[in-house]
């Protein structure tokens, strides 16, 4: 009971959170199928990263949102050929068109997920800023959890299982929470292995991000540590210098790089976390340098001062192609 009560008030203080939106264009109607569908999915992948992860992220209740976009303005914009309007599957304005519907931008602390009918077969992952992630899905993913077929949406392929979307979201959840494609590893990773689902594996690294997570409850670094901003790349190569984007940097702050490997210096062969302190050796206003560990892997970076940390930002490091 005491323990029930503690994770209860830790999640009420937590305030990365993931939120469901249901978007819906103009000249769309809003279907209680896929409402209803919607809130039993995202129940479902809470407990899915739970048995993954070890802990839960928080969930907030469904929230619609009506478009002032018709479908085909979201899609093609509004001066498209016919010939682009005619093609469903055809849709370069439509992220543009979901950010402006959701206000211009993504919330920050947040997970945005958007099920949103006439968007089949489009889906995207990123996070940025501060620390705002998004997961965009459409009909394929509402058709195969409500058995709704909207006339005016993308119908999904009579060969697509039904297990397959969830792990798409699955999948793209993993990367709103910050997971990369993994790059010079074998095996299952989540981000790569959604047709698996709901047997989809995390990989050592990805469950190592997410355990660091703040949106599963670890914390988003300290306040007098600049952050770490997304916009700092995504790859580096062993022995290259690396620029970690962050205001205020200080050349006595200490760069930690994590990422799940095989200690080198004994015979243990358990896969285990790995953690370098690497030392700035240049910073200007935006960011500092440091080179890269030789063996790093797949992981993430934060800054240290003193005993206080950042927040972390996942990054894939890989040997130089020879």
């Amino acid at each position: 009971m005491i323990q029930s009560v503690i994770l209860a008030v830790a999640a009420q203080a937590n305030p990365y959170v993931v939120q469901p939106y249901y978007l819906v264009p103009s000249d769309f109607k809003s279907h209680s199928q896929h409402k209803v569908a919607i809130e039993r999915t995202m129940d479902e992948m809470r407990g899915w990263f739970y048995s993954r992860v070890g802990a839960q992220f928080t969930l907030k209740p469904l929230i619609e949102v009506k478009s002032k976009m018709d479908y085909e303005t979201m899609r093609v914009g509004p001066n498209a050929t016919a010939e682009d309007r005619a093609n469903k599957t055809f849709m370069p304005n439509w992220f543009a068109s979901v950010r402006e519907a959701m206000g211009g931008s993504f919330r920050s602390k947040q997970v945005s997920v958007i099920f949103t009918p006439g968007g089949g077969g489009y889906s995207a992952g990123t996070i940025s800023g501060d620390d705002a992630g998004v997961a965009i899905v459409g009909d394929w993913i509402l058709e195969a959890q409500s058995g709704f077929k909207d006339p005016m949406a993308i119908p999904m392929p009579s060969s697509t299982k039904a297990t397959v979307p969830s792990g798409v979201l699955a999948a793209r959840m993993g990367q709103a929470f910050g997971l990369l494609m993994p790059e010079g590893l074998s095996g299952m990773s989540l981000v790569g292995g959604f047709q698996a689902y709901p047997n989809t594996k995390l990989m050592h690294h990805e469950a190592l991000i997410l355990r660091n997570s703040p949106f599963f409850g670890f914390g988003s670094g300290d306040q007098n540590v600049p952050r770490v901003d997304w916009s700092t790349a995504d790859r580096g190569v062993w022995g290259d210098t690396f620029y970690v984007v962050a205001n205020g940097l200080r050349e006595s702050d200490m760069v930690e790089v994590s990422w799940m490997g095989k200690p080198t210096s004994n015979e243990d062969s358990t896969i285990k976390q790995i953690s370098v302190f690497v030392a700035l050796d240049g910073v200007d206003e935006t960011r500092g340098r440091f080179k890269v560990p030789q063996g790093a892997g797949n992981g993430f970076i934060r800054v240290w001062r003193g005993s206080q940390r950042s927040n972390m930002v996942t990054v894939n490091f890989v040997a130089p192609i020879r």
